[in-house]
């Protein structure tokens, strides 16, 4: 699989395509590998916030700060995937077995990428920078290509290219 460059991810855009709440907390991300901007489900008071966000995001920069996310309706194992996936940062990766021991269960790999798969917050809770222990990029709930895509634009900005 050809992962795509920093070039590439200018041409294509903002993965980012589609923003839902449910008061005022973000409740989805919906992600689209070729759309040109950040979409809202409808108005919300902090969207310039929100939009700082995705672009410090975007450019590699320190995120300005927590956006405001809704775990409440998930179940207390995905919760605990998610609150120590948000430990990784960006332009690292880590395994669904190293996950696993972090978030307190060390013998649950395979359901630690089934809570992956189910993010609801892909880019803010970083599910793309999980990997297979052999260090092959493994799964993604959304296009294989996008997570190439994103573990690369990372490793790009961090390295200055």
């Amino acid at each position: 699989m050809s992962i795509p460059t920093k070039k590439d991810w200018k041409e294509r855009g903002n993965p980012c395509s589609f923003l839902t709440f449910r008061d005022n907390q973000l409740e989805k991300i919906h992600l689209s590998p070729g759309d040109s901007g950040v979409h809202f489900s409808h108005p919300h008071p902090k969207k310039d916030e929100i939009l700082e966000w995705f672009q410090s995001y975007q450019a590699g920069m320190l995120l300005p700060f927590p956006l405001p996310l809704n775990l409440k309706n998930l179940s207390l194992f995905t919760q605990k995937v998610l609150t120590a996936l948000r430990e990784v940062k960006f332009g690292e990766v880590i395994s669904y077995g190293e996950l696993a021991r972090k978030a307190g269960y060390p013998k649950a790999a395979r359901a630690v990428g089934n809570a992956c798969n189910r993010n609801p917050y892909p880019l803010v809770i970083p599910c793309h920078r999980v990997i297979q222990s052999n260090g092959k990029i493994g799964g993604f709930a959304y296009d294989i290509e996008l997570k190439g895509q994103l573990l690369r634009m990372e490793e790009n900005l961090l390295r200055g290219k």
